[in-house]
Order: C-alpha cells, then sequence, then structure tokens
C-alpha cells in the first residue's frame, strides 16, 4: 500500500510489476510515506529497518500555543491549536495521540506533522530542527560566531525545539506539564529519570529525535516576524529576567 500523499501515482500505475511505490521528491520509504526531514535526520540509514508501521486510525495531534499578541501568525498555521490550560478540559484523549507545544512563530511543516500522525515506530519526545528567519521569511539568522566556524566555515544556524510528546508520556512521565516538554536538561532530574525508566521499561520507544537537518528543515522558525508596533509590544511584555535575544 502507498502514502497518497507522497507517492507518483502516474508512474506507479504504470509499473507492470504492480509492487512497487514509486515516490514524489521529497518522500521516500517502501510506501513513499517519509517527508524528507525525517529521511535524512534517521531513516536515510536506517532503511529498511525503520521500525516504522502504518496506522490504521491516525492519532490525534493536538497543538498546544501560548500566545502573547503573534495572532498574525495563526494564518500560517495548519494544525487545529488549544490553549495550554484547555488541556485538562480535553476529552477522549488516546494514549498514543501526539501533543505538539510549540511558540505562535514555529511553523512545523504539513509533511511531518501528517508523518507524525500516521506512523508508529518513531522515538519520542521529538524535535523540530527549523528553519531560523528574522523579521520575514526572506532573511535567515546568521550563523553564530565560534571556534566552528573559524575551522569549518560558516554553518546555518538552525533553530532546534523540543516539541511533542504523547499523551502517555505526558501523563506518565512528565506530571502532566506541557512545559516540561520544551524545558532542556530535563532528564537529570531524578523523579523525571525515574519516571522515564519505568516508561521505557514498558516498551515504550525513549530516545530524543531531533526531525530536519539542514537543507530538509522540519519547518520554519520565524523571530520577530510581524510589524513594528508588535515588536514594540513584544519587548514591553517580555518577563523581566528574559535577556535580549532573536527568539
Amino acid at each position: 500500500m502507498c502514502f497518497l500523499a507522497g507517492t507518483n501515482q502516474e508512474r506507479t500505475l504504470a509499473d507492470t510489476s504492480g509492487d512497487k511505490c514509486w515516490c514524489q521528491v521529497g518522500y521516500f520509504g517502501a510506501d513513499c510515506g517519509i517527508p524528507e526531514a525525517a529521511w535524512f535526520s534517521m531513516y536515510k540509514d536506517k532503511f529498511p529497518d525503520t521500525r516504522l508501521t502504518p496506522r490504521t486510525v491516525p492519532r490525534r495531534i493536538i497543538n498546544g500555543l501560548p500566545v502573547n499578541h503573534e495572532y498574525a501568525m495563526f494564518e500560517a498555521r495548519n494544525a487545529r491549536t488549544v490553549r495550554l490550560r484547555g488541556l485538562p478540559l480535553l476529552k477522549g484523549l488516546r494514549d498514543d495521540d501526539l501533543f505538539v507545544l510549540s511558540d505562535a512563530d514555529e511553523l512545523p511543516t504539513k509533511e511531518v506533522v501528517t508523518f507524525l500522525k500516521v506512523y508508529d515506530g518513531y522515538p519520542e519526545p521529538v524535535s523540530f530542527a527549523l528553519r531560523w528567519n528574522v523579521f520575514g521569511f526572506f532573511w535567515q539568522k546568521p550563523p553564530d560566531e565560534s571556534w566552528w566556524t573559524w575551522l569549518k566555515g560558516p554553518r546555518e544556524a538552525l533553530s532546534e525545539v523540543s516539541s511533542a510528546a504523547t499523551i502517555s508520556m505526558l501523563r506518565d512521565v512528565l506530571y502532566n506539564n506541557a512545559f516540561y516538554i520544551r524545558k532542556s536538561g530535563l532528564w537529570q532530574y531524578y523523579r523525571l529519570a525515574k519516571n522515564l525508566r519505568h516508561y521505557r521499561d514498558r516498551g515504550h520507544y525513549v530516545k530524543e529525535w531531533v526531525v530536519g537537518t539542514s537543507g530538509h528543515y522540519a519547518g520554519w522558525h520565524c523571530s520577530w516576524c510581524f510589524s513594528p508596533e508588535n515588536m514594540i509590544r513584544k519587548m514591553d511584555s517580555a518577563q523581566t529576567n528574559d535577556v535580549p535575544s532573536l527568539g
């Protein structure tokens, strides 16, 4: 069975053998269901032993979105969004539903979100490597000055954000605190590390995975992509201990 959106249907139907899916540009795998961001960040080197299996019923994606004033960015999003305070009020959640926490200026691609929705077998938690633009989608964030730049030359600055975990991980490991998904160095805390060991022992595939690489992005992070008036509003509303950043 071929993944419809990733399959070159004309070529596949013309193949008289009838046992091969011919993929569209940007899709890979036996069923043409792996988008390039996932393929080049993990599955290229594992194929065909990917552990991936297509789902009979797609999982649901719950997108948590903390909002300050970036309402204009809503128009660029395809996922359904809910306020974080509404998470405990959601009914009928399944353990394998995926909770994605992203800022309003972080835009994962439809292809990556669909992949996470229709497959089992990838690890969690999931991070996105996003193309990092500033002030608009036409300016990229410049590379950071570092010894690597001096040694190897400029390297594209990607925005890597920990963004997704299943409802079962959120409940059984992270105490239903959605913001823990974003916290770096989380597993050094004893209680969370203990929860994580028990969670892994129950058969869950636990490994921090970054979807996307340079040139094969999982989406876009567009920092300060709003009007001058809203830039001022963002700076005025920042927490007192925030340092200057391009976030």
